[in-house]
């Protein structure tokens, strides 16, 4: 056990470096989603366009691309599709500026989410052990925006659209519904790891 002790205590400096780096990953795609947000937001919605896709810009000439001022921004993402099939989405602008807030949204959830992460990592290189309370809030925090994670995004997008269009809809995602189940579970973990805790304190006033 003794050593082993060592091994894990390089591995979970390598996690904590890992997890610091993604997180500031993850703030620094949103950072660049929300200044695509207010670049293409100010932009008039005559420079964006929706029509067959250039020989020259892709093999499939027969798909269907967003161009912006003249250039192929995108091949099939939402705002294309929603500018076809629904007379309501005219212009593929909005819904192409929201898309780009609803994933900066998503990845603020996300830098948060190893944020904390790395937080209870941090503790746990300071000596403590996994079975404290500070680790326990930090799961619960954790259970808690992930469950956020799942329910934000798509309470801003119906938002968002009833804003722009005065009308919304409300579409359940299997993956979304997957991430807030994930957040209960990761809840329920750190229920255990307070029995674990209240258990540690127990030892610790014997010993």
């Amino acid at each position: 056990m003794k050593d082993a002790l060592p091994i894990l205590k390089k591995k979970v400096k390598v996690d904590t470096y890992i997890t610091f780096v993604m997180a500031i990953l993850m703030f620094s795609m949103a950072g660049v989603s929300t200044f695509n947000a207010i670049r293409y937001g100010m932009m008039n919605a005559d420079r964006f366009e929706i029509r067959e896709v250039d020989v020259s810009d892709s093999s499939s000439p027969e798909e269907i691309g967003l161009y912006i001022d003249g250039e192929l921004s995108s091949l099939g993402d939402e705002s294309i599709a929603r500018s076809i099939t629904t007379p309501d989405y005219t212009n593929p602008k909005y819904p192409f500026v929201i898309n780009k807030v609803i994933e900066a949204i998503r990845l603020i959830f996300m830098g948060l989410i190893l944020s904390v992460v790395y937080a209870i990592f941090c503790t746990i290189q300071s000596g403590s052990t996994p079975f404290s309370k500070k680790c326990v809030n930090y799961l619960r925090v954790v259970a808690l925006l992930t469950i956020l994670l799942g329910v934000v995004p798509s309470t801003a997008h119906i938002i968002l659209n009833f804003i722009i269009y005065n009308a919304s809809y409300v579409q359940i995602n299997p993956v979304q519904l997957f991430i807030v189940l994930l957040g209960v579970v990761i809840g329920m973990i750190s229920e255990i790891y307070r029995y674990g805790t209240a258990l540690q304190d127990d030892i610790d006033s014997i010993a």
